[in-house]
């Protein structure tokens, strides 16, 4: 796989989240056990806009060619992915999440994985 590809992968869940948290937070927020509320449902509107903004920046990131900014976009996405896991891998294992949190906490595992892959592979030139 390029990292293209899993820019472009990136781009589609990332948007999918995006949307559901930013504009339909009330019907998005139970399938992982969470009451929506005025609270929970500002959170996700701004989780919905922060991750629309990682979707628009991954979308610009699929055409570039230099390795060092490679390595920067690969590491800025398996940052934020690895912290994803461990949070909801640390809510799931409070009870805080239905088992749907699983499959999420899986994605954000693959997509952690992946993007390692690509930063710890590509090398730069000095």
């Amino acid at each position: 796989m390029k990292l293209s590809h899993l820019l472009l992968l990136s781009t589609i869940f990332t948007s999918l989240f995006g949307i559901g948290l930013m504009f339909v937070p009330d019907q998005v927020l139970p399938f992982y056990g969470l009451g929506p509320g005025r609270a929970g449902v500002l959170v996700s509107r701004l989780l919905g806009a922060v991750c629309l903004g990682a979707a628009v920046l991954n979308w610009a990131a699929v055409s570039v060619t230099d390795t060092t900014a490679h390595r920067a976009i690969a590491m800025g996405n398996m940052t934020a992915n690895g912290l994803v896991f461990v949070v909801l891998l640390t809510a799931q294992g409070q009870g805080l999440l239905t088992g749907l949190g699983w499959p999420t906490i899986t994605l954000a595992l693959l997509f952690t994985l992946g993007f390692a892959y690509f930063y710890l592979t590509m090398t730069t030139r000095r």
